[in-house]
C-alpha cells in the first residue's frame, strides 16, 4: 500500500495518514499532544492572506545572489531505493537540491542530520539552546515557544509577495484554519501543514450480506446497532452451524483525541461526548470533554454493551492486530472504523472471504445530526531563523516543492525527476508534508465522476489519471472488486467508505485548544492514566457508572482544575 509517488498525493495522503494511525494502533493523541495547535484565531487575523501578491514578485525566480540555506534534516529509516530515488541520489544530495541551486540561487545544506525517530528530541534541544539552523520543521507548541523567544523571522510580507497561487490555494482547502492558527498577533512566522478533514470520522462497517440473511436493516441508532450485534452473535450469520461469531471488536486504544479503527468513538459521539477534546461548556468557558455528563452517558451505554457480550471481554488488552484478525478471519461482521478501512482490515478480509459485502454507515445523535471529532487542524510548520537576509527563500523553496510534486511542474521550470518514479516526499530538502485538507471528499467526487465518464475536478494531471484508474475499477462493479482483491482497497474506501460522510453531512467537531500548558507538561500523563483506568473500570463493570463522579472529582483535584484555568487564560490572549 505504500506510495512512492507524490503525483497521487491528493489521493494517497489520507491513506498515508491512516496507515500511520493503524501502525501505531492509536488514535494518536490525547487533547494535549505537543504536535498540535492552540485554538482558533479570528479569520481576519490571518494577515498573510490579506491582499494580493505583487505582480513583480516571481514565486519561482532566483534570489539576487547565491544564498546558503541550512536545514535540520530528518533522515528516514529507509534506503534511497525504498524512497524511490534513482541510483546516485540520496536524501541529502538529489535533483531537488540541485534544482534549487540552479533555478533559485539557493544552496541548501544540511549541517545537522538526525534519524527520523530522534528528530523531536533534537529539535527541542536546539530550541532550548537557541542554536538553530536557518530552517526547521517544528510542532505548534515549539512554534509558540520560538515566537515567544523572538527566534523566528516574520514571514507575513514575503508570504504575501512570493507565495505561489498554488501554495496559497492549497492552504485554504481547510477554510484557512491552519493559517489562522499559524498567524499570531497578526503576523505569520511559518508555513504550516494541515489536518485532513473527515479523515478519521468513525463509521460503522457491517457485512450487508449478514444483514440481508437475517432480514435486518442498517442501524440509525445505538440501540438498533446493538440489536444487530446481538443477532450476529446468536443467529449464525456465517451459516457454519457453529456459535463462533462475535459482536463488535474492540481494542486497548478505545478512544482518543480523534477516532481510530476499533475505537468506541461512535458511541461517545452519539452522546455528544467529545473525550480528550476541549469544548465550550454551557457557561461559555472551555471545559475538558472527558469529564462532562455526556461522557457518563456514553460509558453507561458501553457498560451495558459489555455486560451483554456485544464487545469482547478482553478489549482492554487487545492490540489492533488482534482485532484485525477477528475481522479478517470472518468472526466479526461489524467494526468501528474510518473511511479508509477498505485498505485495512478489509483488503485482507475479502481475500479470505470474497462473498463478504462490507458497507459503511454513520450513526446520528439524539438531535438527528452526525458529528465527528476531527484531526488536529495544524501540524508541522516550516520556520525561518530571525535575521535571515533573504526570507523569501523559504517561501520560494516551499513553492517549488509543492509545484513539482503536487501541482503542475511546468510552472516551476519542470520536474527534475521527469520520466522517473517521483521520490517519497521525505526526500524533499524541506520535507513539508503539504497536501489538500479536503482530499477525502474531493477524491470521492473525482473517482465517481471518472467512473461515469463525467468531467473531473480541477486537479493535477497525475491525480486525474488516478481518478480514471480507480473510476474504471469502480465501474466494473463490487463483484469484480471482490474477485480482484489487489484492486479492492482504494475504490471501496473512497466510494463506500466516504458515502456515509457525504450522505449524512457529518459535522466536524474541533477542539477549542490544541497546545500544552505548564501544568499539562507536569500532570497530564498521570491524568490521562486516571481517565483511561476509570473508563475501563466502568465499561467492564468493575466499578458502577456513578464511579464516574469520583473520577471527575479526582481529575479536578489532581491538576485538572489548574489546567482548565490555564487553557481558558491562554485562549484569552
Amino acid at each position: 500500500m505504500k506510495e512512492k509517488t507524490l503525483r497521487k498525493a491528493s489521493l494517497s495522503v489520507a491513506l498515508a495518514m491512516s496507515l500511520a494511525l493503524t501502525a501505531c494502533g492509536n488514535s494518536g493523541s490525547n487533547g494535549n499532544d505537543p504536535d498540535t495547535a492552540n485554538g482558533d484565531t479570528p479569520a481576519n487575523a490571518n494577515a498573510a492572506n490579506d491582499g494580493a501578491a505583487s505582480g513583480s514578485k516571481d514565486p519561482f525566480g532566483p534570489l539576487p545572489e547565491k544564498t546558503t540555506l541550512t536545514v535540520l534534516k530528518a533522515d528516514p529509516d529507509s534506503t534511497p531505493k525504498d524512497l524511490g530515488l534513482p541510483e546516485g541520489d540520496t536524501v541529502l544530495k538529489n535533483r531537488y537540491v540541485q534544482a534549487l541551486s540552479d533555478k533559485m540561487n539557493i544552496d541548501v545544506q544540511f549541517p545537522v542530520v538526525v534519524k527520523g525517530s530522534a528528530i523531536g528530541d533534537k529539535t527541542n534541544l536546539m530550541i532550548a539552546s537557541n542554536d538553530i539552523t536557518d530552517v526547521m520543521l517544528v510542532s505548534y507548541t515549539q512554534y509558540q515557544q520560538m515566537i515567544k523567544a523572538d527566534m523566528l523571522e516574520d514571514l507575513t510580507q514575503v508570504y504575501r509577495d512570493y507565495a505561489s497561487p498554488a501554495l496559497k490555494g492549497v492552504l485554504q482547502t481547510d477554510g484557512g484554519k491552519a493559517m489562522n492558527l499559524a498567524t499570531v498577533d497578526g503576523k505569520l512566522y511559518g508555513i504550516p501543514t494541515m489536518g485532513t478533514l473527515h479523515n478519521s470520522d468513525p463509521l460503522v462497517w457491517l457485512r450487508k450480506d449478514w444483514l440481508d440473511k437475517l432480514s435486518l436493516q442498517p442501524p440509525k441508532t445505538i440501540d438498533e446497532l446493538n440489536a444487530i450485534l446481538k443477532a450476529f452473535i446468536e443467529k449464525d450469520p456465517d451459516g457454519d452451524g457453529k456459535k463462533d461469531t462475535i459482536g463488535m471488536p474492540g481494542a486497548q486504544t478505545f478512544t482518543g483525541q480523534w477516532a481510530s479503527t476499533y475505537g468506541f468513538d461512535p458511541v461517545f459521539d452519539y452522546y455528544k461526548s467529545y473525550v480528550k477534546n476541549w469544548i465550550k461548556g454551557p457557561d461559555g468557558t472551555v471545559q475538558y470533554g472527558s469529564i462532562q455528563p455526556q461522557t457518563k452517558d456514553a460509558l453507561k451505554k458501553l457498560s451495558e454493551m459489555y455486560a451483554e457480550g456485544l464487545v469482547p471481554k478482553d478489549f482492554p488488552v487487545l492490540k489492533n492486530e488482534q482485532a484485525n484478525e477477528l475481522v479478517i478471519s470472518g468472526k466479526a461482521g461489524a467494526f468501528f472504523g474510518p473511511w479508509w478501512s477498505g485498505w485495512s482490515p478489509l483488503n485482507d478480509a475479502i481475500k479470505n472471504d470474497p462473498t463478504a459485502d462490507w458497507q459503511a454507515y454513520a450513526l446520528k445523535d439524539a438531535d438527528g445530526v452526525a458529528r465527528a471529532k476531527q484531526e488536529t487542524p495544524i501540524g508541522t510548520i516550516a520556520v525561518l531563523k530571525k535575521g535571515f537576509k533573504h526570507p523569501e527563500a523559504l517561501v520560494k523553496v516551499v513553492n517549488y516543492e509543492y509545484q513539482v510534486t503536487l501541482d503542475d511542474p511546468a510552472d516551476a521550470g519542470g520536474d527534475p525527476y521527469a520520466g522517473l518514479v517521483l521520490p517519497n516526499w521525505q526526500t524533499l530538502p524541506i520535507a513539508l508534508a503539504l497536501w489538500r485538507a479536503d482530499s477525502v471528499i474531493l477524491d470521492h467526487t473525482g473517482i465517481l465522476a471518472a467512473s461515469k465518464g463525467e468531467a473531473l475536478p480541477d486537479v493535477p494531471e497525475a491525480t486525474a489519471v488516478n481518478y480514471k484508474t480507480m473510476g474504471a475499477f469502480w465501474a466494473k462493479g463490487i463483484d469484480w472488486l471482490r474477485k480482484n482483491p489487489d484492486n479492492y482497497g482504494e475504490p471501496i474506501s473512497r466510494i463506500i467508505g466516504v458515502n456515509p460522510i457525504i450522505e449524512n453531512d457529518i459535522e466536524p467537531v474541533y477542539s477549542e485548544f490544541y497546545s500544552t500548558t505548564k501544568t499539562m507538561q507536569r500532570k497530564m500523563t498521570n491524568l490521562n492514566k486516571l481517565e483511561e483506568d476509570a473508563m475501563i473500570k466502568i465499561i467492564t463493570g468493575e466499578k458502577p457508572v456513578d464511579y464516574f463522579d469520583d473520577f471527575v472529582s479526582q481529575w479536578k483535584k489532581q491538576g485538572g482544575d489548574e489546567i482548565t484555568q490555564e487553557v481558558n487564560e491562554a485562549l484569552k490572549q
